[in-house]
């Protein structure tokens, strides 16, 4: 019996989710208080997303499940939200967004009891119009829309437009604790909010409304915050190079109308005593990598302590008395130079794209791997018939 309650848990949820118009034609919902209605799935509970710390996806988990739930349709699909998200990022600024929605779901025990059924085409009927049959509810999640950002100066923005409220409360106050060390600030809607953060690493964006009942809703959001190259600089004397592939690959097979070259970035480091003088490259090059996950470099988080590695921490290794030991560290020893290069997420300048270099086609990133050989050929000194350039035929 129990397995039977799951499976028809599950079926009314994708319906609901699915073919919401179609699936309730049958269904009375004149008792309802709300115009949301929505059924909770069994592997997880909506209101666990208030008193979580979400990060973008979970977000993204919330407003769909309630945007497909509304009656109304007050709220824009998630792949109009999405589009909304890129244009504003593409601006240079971080958009952050809230959601305060009043929803009901059916209670099990009609479920249970056949006060609320399916029946044989799908369509869900409903034996009394009791408002006793649904649950009342209400969620606050707050979320800035991106997983990460590089720089830790950022310049976050809360548009009227990206407030869903779906409540019977007016808010009458927000504020954000941004964990730079400052505090809550009092949001403006539309204004542009400038945070700087001393160090990378996960900070958590502390919400905070009051509603003009008095009562005060709060939510934590996560965001990860990586070193820019002009931080990296700034803070580690490091030198990333940025550049743009003089080559462009034809990419018309996978239906791209239009091609651009690619952009990445690489970062020398120089064999142990010697002065900033290449003779003896070796090319590392990163992987499949979405959203650029890795840096070149690894970094400890200055507030929590935490090391986040990089792609030259994938070159540790355990000898055999447990001691870690680096094999890049080797080669320099021995007069290598060690150049890696990272495929990054960034802005094209001729459509305002954002591409993600770690996904990119392979294509575009081998035409980057070329112009970094040609460059570093350009570069190297020639000590000796071994360090002759690397020929590329």
């Amino acid at each position: 019996m129990k397995n039977n309650i799951l499976i028809t848990l599950l079926f009314l949820s994708f319906n609901l989710f699915g073919q919401k118009p179609e699936v309730l034609q049958y269904f009375d919902t004149s008792a309802m208080k709300t115009s949301v209605l929505y059924q909770e799935l069994p592997i997880f509970t909506l209101a666990d997303f208030q008193t979580n710390n979400n990060n973008l996806f979970g977000y993204y988990q919330v407003y769909k499940g309630l945007q497909q739930s509304d009656f109304e349709n007050r709220m824009p699909s998630l792949a109009v939200l999405k589009n909304k998200v890129s244009q504003v990022k593409n601006a240079g600024i971080l958009p952050l967004s809230i959601l305060l929605v009043d929803y009901e779901t059916i209670k099990d025990e009609a479920l249970k009891n056949g006060t609320v059924y399916q029946d044989e085409l799908g369509f869900m009927h409903n034996t009394s119009t009791e408002s006793s049959i649904y649950n009342q509810n209400s969620i606050f999640v707050s979320s800035a829309l991106a997983i990460k950002h590089k720089g830790l100066e950022v310049n976050f923005i809360l548009e009227k437009s990206a407030v869903y409220n779906l409540s019977d409360n007016e808010i009458a106050s927000i504020k954000i604790n941004f964990n730079d060390g400052l505090g809550f600030k009092n949001i403006v809607f539309d204004k542009i909010i400038p945070v700087i953060y001393k160090g990378a690493g996960e900070k958590h964006l502390d919400f905070e409304i009051i509603l003009e009942n008095g009562k005060i809703e709060k939510n934590t959001a996560i965001l990860e915050v990586l070193y820019s190259n002009a931080d990296r600089k700034s803070k580690f004397d490091a030198d990333v190079i940025t550049f743009t592939s003089s080559i462009t690959p034809d990419l018309a097979v996978y239906g791209e109308e239009i091609s651009y070259p690619g952009v990445g970035e690489y970062q020398i480091f120089y064999s142990t005593g010697a002065e900033n003088e290449l003779n003896k490259p070796l090319f590392i090059i990163d992987g499949f990598d979405p959203e650029d996950g890795r840096a070149i470099e690894g970094y400890t988080d200055i507030e929590t302590g935490e090391y986040h590695m990089g792609i030259y921490d994938l070159l540790n290794y355990e000898n055999e008395s447990g001691e870690t030991l680096n094999l890049g560290d080797m080669i320099r020893e021995e007069g290598f130079d060690i150049i890696i290069l990272n495929f990054p997420e960034y802005i094209r300048d001729e459509d305002d794209a954002l591409v993600d270099g770690g996904s990119d086609f392979i294509e575009r990133n081998a035409m980057l791997l070329v112009e970094l050989i040609n460059t570093i050929n350009a570069e190297k000194v020639i000590v000796s018939a071994s360090s002759a350039p690397l020929k590329l035929d």
